[in-house]
């Protein structure tokens, strides 16, 4: 099991705008099992966080804006550009604010080749 000193935590969680002083016991506080004690939203920037800590060459994102406010998406945006000169990030969205910032961009949409299943 990875230990993380308190202070990058805090960093973290504070450049993904999740404001942890609104918990209870801080980053002490339990989540019950299905998360319902908190937003969809700081779910999805607890995910985020998580997967920045653990600091991978690679990094997925599907949909990662799908619960976030527009400061919250300006932050994660602001993240990933910055990460972006090391590693290789995978975004999966809907969310056209991200075009600015890709490298490349596949648009799924506009594929007219047909795939064909084999079964």
């Amino acid at each position: 099991m990875e230990v993380y000193d308190y202070k990058t935590i805090d960093k973290l969680l504070k450049d993904l705008n999740v404001n942890i002083d609104k918990f209870h016991e801080g980053l002490n506080t339990k989540l019950n099992e299905a998360s319902s004690n908190i937003s969809r939203g700081e779910k999805l920037k607890i995910a985020i966080a998580r997967t920045f800590l653990k600091d991978p060459d690679v990094i997925v994102l599907d949909e990662p804006t799908s619960a976030l406010d527009v400061v919250s998406i300006e932050k994660l945006k602001s993240m990933l550009t910055a990460l972006k000169k090391e590693k290789i990030i995978l975004i999966v969205t809907h969310n056209q604010e991200f075009l600015n910032i890709a490298d490349e961009v596949i648009d799924l949409n506009r594929i007219s080749k047909k795939v064909e299943c084999l079964v």
